[in-house]
C-alpha cells in the first residue's frame, strides 16, 4: 500500500514536471508575495523501508519532517529537511513477544530546482538532490527474555520530488515523495567469532503532505 502511494505521488510530480502548462498568470500582489524568498513547513507521511530492513521483513512506518528553503534565484534553492522515520519488525517467539524498532533522525541538505517562468504560478513543482546525515537508534525487546538499545551515525544521498499548490497569497500545501539512502558502519561477528564492520543500509522511500508558509 505504501509503494502505491508512493508511486503515485512520484507518478503526479513527474506529470507536471514534464508536461504541465496550466500555471495560473500572477498579477499585481499576487506576483509580489509568492516571489518571497523563505518557505518553512511542516510534513507527515508515509515511511517504506529498504535495503536491509526490507530484506528482515522490517514494516512501513511514519515520517515527520520540517523543511525551510532559501530561494537564492528565481529557479533555484537551498533547502534543509529535519526528518524522523520510524519503522518495526515483530513477532512471537516460543510463544513471546519480540519486536524490533528503528527510529532515524536526520537533517537532510538540498539543492532544490523549479521550472523557470515569468512570474509566480499558483502550482510549483520542483526536484531536489543532497546529502543526509542520520542518527539511527535502534532496539529489541523480547518480553520476559532479553532487551537491547543502542545507537550510530549514517549518511547518504537524498532525492525529492513534490508540488507546491498555493492556497494563498502566502500559505501552500505540498506534496512530495523521496527516496534516500542510510548506510552505517557496524560490527558484526563472523562464523568464526571474529569481529567485522559491515555496511548497514537502512534508507528508503516517503511519500507525503505537507504545509507551509512563505515569508
Amino acid at each position: 500500500m505504501k509503494t502505491s502511494i508512493f508511486a503515485v505521488v512520484a507518478g503526479l510530480c513527474f506529470l507536471f514536471l514534464t508536461g504541465h502548462n496550466g500555471f495560473a498568470e500572477p498579477t499585481g500582489e499576487n506576483l509580489e508575495e509568492q516571489r518571497c524568498g523563505n518557505w518553512f513547513s511542516a510534513g507527515y507521511g508515509a515511511f517504506s523501508p529498504d535495503g536491509d530492513l526490507a530484506d528482515e521483513d522490517y514494516e512501513g512506518g511514519l515520517n515527520y519532517t520540517f523543511s525551510y528553503v532559501r530561494l537564492f534565484e528565481d529557479y533555484l534553492g537551498f533547502g534543509i529537511d529535519m526528518n524522523r522515520y520510524t519503522c518495526d519488525n515483530g513477532a512471537i517467539i516460543l510463544g513471546r513477544r519480540y519486536r524490533e524498532e528503528l527510529i532515524t533522525t536526520g537533517i537532510e541538505l538540498l539543492l532544490l530546482m523549479r521550472p523557470k517562468d515569468q512570474g509566480a504560478p499558483d502550482l510549483q513543482p520542483y526536484v531536489g538532490i543532497g546529502l543526509g546525515l542520520y542518527e539511527n537508534e535502534f532496539s529489541y525487546d523480547w518480553v520476559g527474555q532479553s532487551s537491547w538499545a543502542g545507537s550510530g551515525l549514517g549518511a547518504g544521498f537524498v532525492a525529492k520530488v513534490g508540488i507546491r499548490f498555493f492556497l494563498t497569497n502566502r500559505m501552500y500545501f505540498a506534496v512530495n515523495a523521496k527516496y534516500f539512502t542510510n548506510s552505517q558502519q557496524v560490527q558484526v561477528l563472523d562464523a568464526n567469532g571474529d569481529r567485522q564492520s559491515v555496511d548497514w543500509k537502512i534508507g528508503g522511500r516517503t511519500a507525503g503532505g505537507e504545509l507551509g508558509f512563505s515569508f
